[in-house]
């Protein structure tokens, strides 16, 4: 659900987003919308923001190269930066897959 709101943000014209603008555009539930910005902001791929006055919290996506924020050498994403991204290093880690006629 993640990469479904990050992808409705950049490719929607608006610049920022409530959790119901969200949520009504993606056309699914407001948890799922809160579990993924959620995740997007402690990942700073999407920054959290209040409006004066107003007691809905917007949402947008962060200032500057998300991109190569992402694919950085040492990022939390690359495959250099994170361990979980690695391939498996034997092929006995894979599962056998038997083929089928």
């Amino acid at each position: 659900m993640s990469a479904r709101v990050f992808a409705y943000m950049l490719a929607d014209d608006a610049e920022r987003y409530t959790s119901a603008a969200l949520a009504e555009g993606l056309r699914v539930s407001p948890a799922a919308i809160s579990g993924a910005v959620r995740h997007l902001t402690a990942t700073r791929m999407v920054v959290k923001e209040r409006q004066p006055g107003k007691r809905a919290e917007l949402y947008r996506v962060c200032d500057g190269n998300v991109w190569g924020m992402v694919v950085a050498p040492g990022s939390r994403f690359s495959s250099s930066g994170s361990p979980r991204w690695r391939a498996p290093r034997s092929s006995s880690a894979l599962p056998a897959v038997k083929a089928t006629d």
